[in-house]
């Protein structure tokens, strides 16, 4: 994270968190057989990686002590599928 004041009314943070996800995972039912020897059916079982990187900024301006502006924007990533948005936020 980076926090800068450039003047007394001005300032700017911005940054970046990365989060990583390892999953393992497993898709089973229960069979259940005339003889009453029930067991689990595997149906699907995979592993995998992602990673979801975020960029953001905010800048501020102070008019006055009671009053202020802020222009925030967020820059997500998901390399699962490579989505990414920008979301611009404003107060």
């Amino acid at each position: 994270m980076v926090n800068h004041k450039f003047s007394a009314s001005n300032m700017m943070v911005a940054g970046v968190i990365v989060n990583a996800y390892h999953v393992d995972f497993a898709d089973s039912v229960i069979r259940l057989t005339p003889s009453n020897t029930n067991y689990w059916r595997l149906i699907t079982k995979g592993s995998g990686n992602s990673v979801l990187t975020q960029g953001y900024a905010n800048w501020q301006h102070r008019f006055s002590e009671k009053t202020h502006i802020e222009f925030r924007s967020a820059h997500p990533i998901f390399s699962l599928g490579n989505a990414m948005a920008v979301e611009p936020r404003g107060e």
